[in-house]
């Protein structure tokens, strides 16, 4: 500390701290080139320095002399306490515990978490009027009920309904109805070009 005290604040003479501290001499001779203001700012920043070491050397003492009535424990727990905690490989094998693990992997159970109250599942449109389309092509003559399957559920029964509207708009479908809630009639148009998913504007859900 005396040592790096020296060296912070400029001395008028130079003094050798040690014989070898010629990183000492060549700072007073670097300091005998500046004046009187450049001086103070480099005695202000040097104070300053040595502060913050000081600070820092009390700490470390302070720690030193807390951690000091601190002893670890090099040995176990003692011999009463040594039963306590139960070995739960006590008998277990490498080919015992690869068993055990493929009985376990063996009888897992893929949990499928059901999210539909929290966001309805989407039924691709685009994909629907193509697969509308298709039905239609083949039949030419259908009721909307026929091309629902025997558990649609409503976000299919609703899409199914759209993608006929869609066909029908472009064209390629003829709707008719006798009577409200009626059943609804589809004729494929004669020449219809089939649908093609993704070309034209775009379909959303």
């Amino acid at each position: 500390m005396d040592i790096k005290a020296a060296s912070l604040v400029p001395q008028e003479a130079p003094r050798k701290v040690d014989d070898d501290d010629d990183e000492f001499d060549e700072d007073l001779e670097e300091l005998s080139t500046l004046d009187g203001d450049a001086l103070r700012e480099v005695l202000i920043q040097r104070l300053i320095a040595y502060k913050q070491f000081k600070g820092a050397a009390a700490a470390l003492g302070a720690r030193m002399q807390a951690e000091s009535r601190m002893h670890p424990r090099v040995a176990g727990p003692d011999p009463e306490f040594l039963g306590l905690m139960p070995d739960y490989l006590a008998g277990i094998t490498l080919r015992g515990l690869a068993v055990i693990c493929a009985d376990l992997d063996g009888k897992r159970q893929t949990f499928l978490l059901e999210a539909e109250h929290v966001a309805p599942h989407r039924v691709p449109l685009d994909l629907t009027v193509a697969s509308v389309d298709r039905f239609t092509m083949a039949h030419q003559t259908c009721t909307f009920r026929e091309l629902l399957d025997g558990d649609a559920t409503t976000e299919q029964l609703v899409v199914t309904f759209l993608a006929m509207l869609e066909l029908a708009k472009r064209g390629s479908l003829t709707l008719s109805q006798d009577e409200i809630f009626g059943t609804i009639r589809i004729n494929r148009v004669e020449g219809a070009e089939a649908y093609v998913p993704g070309e034209g504007p775009e379909l959303t859900e």
